[in-house]
């Protein structure tokens, strides 16, 4: 079912690839966090002729950064550890409150459409609802994690000794914020937010995972296997999609916004797209040092915002294209 090619592409823009309507417009292709400038920066311009924009005016010098994939909001931890909030819309920045009590996350990971966000410390993960305009605790869970600590740090080192015995433990949360899904250990397990009840879904090795956006569908990539799981918090129905050794370095796993085609990308920079209407898939090599696949708008975000290239997949039918964006002049 796989049909292989290299392509990097340079392309010009095309409708397929548009931005959601309402986030962003004109010239503006998405925000992204600059880490060697700790700065969220505007994307703009076209496919192949797209550059980083010149920092936002925030008002506090951020050490961590997380652009929600709606684009429409930062989380950013400040140089005192308090989180801040900041809706974005062209070239400003707004900061909104929080309602609760939110800790300083060490990462924070999205719902597929930016509606929801679980801020991770150590054991603990505390759920926000409401975005973007009302960022609001929704649950507050230190215990499912159990012995094993998710610590993708925000900055370069920070929490590596933490999270050294469960490096490879994914997250992900859904749309409603009503569930999580954790890859730690040997065990895929659903858990309840309001509850913080957990079931355990399947055996794995490490893995990568998604929710689909608007329901409860999700996608784990792991050993080289692409699996959904259909109503994930109900009958949990496995649909096995393919098996390649190429993506057994995954590094993300995406539903397209309509939740039509499922994305994932392998370390090597393998970008593999699988209609799940269709039943047939697509394997590329981008060329791209991949070390996510993150949803940004219109398109798939590769890598980190920083001193070299920012590598982003155009999601068009069949055929994703990948280009990069040349890194800031300020970026060190």
């Amino acid at each position: 079912m796989n049909m292989r090619g290299v392509m990097v592409s340079l392309l010009l823009f095309g409708g397929a690839a548009a931005a959601q309507p309402g986030q962003i417009g004109g010239p503006l292709a998405g925000y992204v966090y600059d880490r060697a400038a700790s700065a969220v920066r505007p994307v703009r311009g076209l496919p192949g002729a797209a550059t980083l924009g010149d920092p936002l005016a925030l008002g506090i010098a951020p050490q961590a950064g997380f652009v929600a994939p709606s684009q429409d909001l930062a989380v950013l931890v400040a140089a005192d550890g308090t989180t801040h909030w900041y809706g974005l819309s062209g070239n400003a920045a707004t900061e909104v409150t929080a309602n609760g009590s939110i800790e300083t996350p060490e990462r924070v990971v999205f719902s597929p459409s930016g509606k929801a966000a679980a801020l991770i410390t150590g054991h603990r993960v505390e759920v926000v609802t409401g975005l973007p305009a009302k960022p609001a605790l929704a649950g507050n869970l230190t215990t499912p994690i159990g012995s094993c600590e998710i610590a993708l740090a925000a900055g370069a080192n920070r929490g590596a000794a933490r999270g050294k015995a469960c490096a490879a433990a994914s997250l992900a949360l859904s749309d409603d914020g009503a569930w999580l899904l954790l890859a730690a250990g040997s065990e895929l397990r659903l858990i309840g937010v309001s509850s913080a009840s957990s079931v355990t879904l399947m055996t794995i090795g490490p893995a990568v995972l998604a929710f689909a956006p608007g329901n409860h569908d999700a996608a784990v990539s792991t050993a080289g296997s692409l699996i959904v799981i259909r109503d994930a918090t109900g009958s949990a129905t496995q649909q096995p999609l393919t098996a390649d050794s190429a993506l057994g370095r995954a590094v993300g796993v995406a539903f397209s916004p309509d939740g039509g085609t499922l994305y994932a990308a392998g370390s090597a920079g393998l970008v593999y797209s699988y209609d799940l209407a269709g039943g047939t898939g697509v394997e590329q090599s981008s060329g791209a040092a991949a070390t996510v696949l993150e949803p940004m708008g219109g398109y798939f975000r590769l890598n980190e915002a920083g001193s070299g290239p920012l590598w982003l997949v155009v999601p068009v039918a069949g055929s994703p294209r990948v280009f990069f964006v040349p890194p800031a002049a300020t970026s060190n």
